[in-house]
């Protein structure tokens, strides 16, 4: 978990988002390469990033610029449902408590929604649906 102090992405998140991902993806790699696709922002872009993959493995395509809406499941299949079950659950606290949502209780109702709203079949759902895996140039 990490912050920007403008909120926004920036290299040295991008670079703990590598190790993360070769941290929690080693195990099951087993040795192979792995495949981490980005968006193309600069942070997942730079020498630190891109040696730190290459390193370890890891493969790293980048999704066409201003098409991510289109190419990315994240963004296709999976957002969605997870802005619907944190919406429910701000609403819910809201109702029930009086409490807006706050920098102390973000946290908790945003992993709450995520536990619920991301599962493993929509996950792969969004890669099929956008023609990552299996391969498919025709779904989109």
């Amino acid at each position: 978990l990490g912050y920007s102090k403008k909120g926004w992405t920036d290299n040295e998140i991008g670079i703990h988002y590598a190790h993360h991902f070769e941290l929690h993806t080693r195990e099951q790699a087993n040795g192979r390469t792995r495949v981490l696709y980005v968006d193309g922002h600069k942070s997942h872009v730079t020498r630190g990033f891109l040696e730190h993959c290459r390193k370890h493995k890891i493969k790293v395509p980048c999704y066409p610029p201003h098409g991510t809406h289109v190419y990315q499941g994240l963004d296709v299949v999976v957002f969605s449902p997870l802005k619907l079950e944190y919406a429910k659950r701000r609403d819910k606290l809201l109702r029930e408590t009086g409490e807006a949502i706050s920098k102390e209780n973000f946290l908790k109702i945003y992993g709450e929604a995520h536990l619920t709203a991301l599962k493993p079949d929509l996950i792969k759902m969004a890669f099929r649906k956008t023609g990552v895996v299996p391969f498919d140039r025709n779904a989109i």
